[in-house]
């Protein structure tokens, strides 16, 4: 069949104007999806009646647990240190922020994407703790993004639990209904821990975004249980409930951490980057201070520009994949009077990884990164603070120093990620790019009259048959729409 030269391209897309269009379909439909998929309800939820409840007898119930495979587990860069030497001898409980973006008021314990995103939260803040303590990380019918904009500025400090530390009626709306569901779950989830996993060790609680909401009611009501209080007072190291707001009184009789080896008590801090707006944290809990701990100093409410020589190491939005080193110097850092921690701009350091406005688009917050930033320098204070814990009971405890280098293992892992994300970038290619394959062995039907080869046909369907020129080689014009 003949063509003229005006209506004929080779299927190698030598018109750039195509092969840009061809890209552009190709990633807008990638993120068109995910939208839909992030913003419909799934698997067959009720808006208003919640999923069934996780029973933590069971191991699906847990994100993270020591004898489990997890996030948790990670080393970015190979980074294993600040670490018991012997037998780890506590524990983290770890309560993950919100990961469920569909409709339903309350996510299911099984939603994919949602478990998905817990395992990026347990690789960027859970993995912290691992050196030191044996991490356990419960699932639970968390409260969707959708039912927490119904409210503007509220928070757990406006939640009153009654005297068996239920959520009071008077407190039920929509929202406060969604709340007790996943406070429900972390309870039993923290109870069946004590009972079963925990064997009287001491314990860090750690949290970020709607878990530090989730701990923060959760110390609430231990100090309200019988013995609760005696419990925290002996074996909580620290609360590290970072992401939200909490009030400086707020968990009275803890105390905010004064220094870097306070222990039994509290640490937090919401970040942005210097004048930007902090009113989403600020509105949340108007009554008093926020509690602010500098993590570059350790020191609460630390007024003082700490330079950026003090920051030690930090990792990206994207985490452990492909980290060889952590981006140093990241940022300075200072607590504000209104209980902010103000830091310089770390895009200008990190580059793009860094960026903010990744989610509430407050103008300068750096919410989504608000743990890893401060990785190394979290890691380190862990350490430290595990130790003086223990010098206070009268034991000498040994946490090894520095041992970071991407090595020969490191090698290994990064290599395996790379060849992950290649064939996930091939597969999701696979499927977007099927209707241009099709087209293209109709075309060659029509131009040749034979059935294109199997081997041909697979490198139709693949990514680099729509932008190389493998299909070039094999001589076949097809007709432009």
């Amino acid at each position: 069949m003949a063509h003229d030269d005006e209506t004929v391209v080779q299927y190698g897309l030598r018109k750039p104007v195509m092969k840009f269009a061809m890209m552009v379909t190709i990633y807008t439909s990638i993120i068109i999806s995910l939208m839909a998929y992030l913003s419909s309800p799934r698997w067959g939820l009720s808006i208003d009646e919640p999923p069934p409840p996780p029973d933590y007898s069971k191991d699906d119930a847990w994100a993270a647990t020591p004898t489990s495979s997890s996030g948790a587990d990670v080393h970015p860069a190979g980074c294993n240190d600040f670490k018991f030497v012997g037998e780890k001898r506590i524990d983290t409980f770890y309560v993950h922020p919100t990961g469920y973006f569909g409709s339903a008021n309350n996510g299911p314990i099984d939603d994919p994407l949602t478990n998905l995103l817990a395992w990026s939260t347990l690789t960027q803040h859970a993995s912290i703790f691992n050196g030191v303590s044996n991490i356990y990380a419960p699932r639970y019918r968390q409260c969707s993004m959708h039912i927490q904009g119904t409210e503007k500025g509220w928070n757990t400090w406006m939640i009153d639990l009654s005297e068996d530390g239920d959520i009071e009626a008077s407190s039920k709306s929509p929202l406060m209904v969604a709340m007790e569901v996943a406070f429900s779950d972390v309870w039993r989830a923290f109870q069946y821990y004590l009972e079963h996993h925990n064997g009287g060790r001491p314990f860090i609680i750690a949290a970020h975004s709607q878990g530090t909401m989730m701990s923060k009611l959760l110390i609430r009501k231990l100090l309200m249980e019988d013995g609760g209080e005696a419990l925290l007072k002996q074996n909580l190291v620290a609360a590290y409930i970072i992401g939200n707001s909490v009030g400086e009184t707020e968990l009275s009789p803890l105390k905010p951490c004064k220094w870097a080896n306070s222990t039994g008590c509290v640490l937090s801090y919401n970040t942005l980057i210097e004048g930007g707006d902090a009113s989403h944290w600020i509105n949340k809990n108007p009554n008093e201070r926020l509690i602010c701990t500098n993590p570059l100093s350790w020191e609460y409410n630390d007024t003082t520009m700490v330079d950026d020589g003090e920051a030690s190491g930090g990792m990206p939005v994207t985490g452990h994949l492909l980290l060889t080193s952590f981006d140093e110097r990241l940022v300075s850092a200072r607590c504000g009077k209104d209980g902010i921690l103000w830091v310089s701009d770390p895009a200008l350091v990190g580059g793009w990884g860094y960026m903010n406005d990744m989610t509430f688009k407050a103008g300068g917050e750096l919410h989504a990164i608000e743990f890893p930033m401060f990785y190394r320098d979290i890691k380190k204070n862990v350490g430290e603070r595990v130790a003086a814990f223990f010098e206070t009971r009268g034991e000498e405890v040994i946490i090894s120093g520095e041992e970071c280098s991407c090595g020969g293992a490191c090698v290994v892992i990064l290599l395996v990620q790379i060849v992950v994300i290649v064939l996930i970038t091939w597969a999701f290619s696979v499927l977007l790019v099927a209707p241009f394959a099709l087209a293209w062995a109709g075309a060659r039907v029509r131009n040749t009259g034979e059935l294109p080869e199997l081997r041909e046909l697979l490198w139709a369907f693949s990514a680099c048959c729509c932008f190389n020129r493998c299909c070039r080689r094999k001589g076949v014009d097809v007709d432009l729409p």
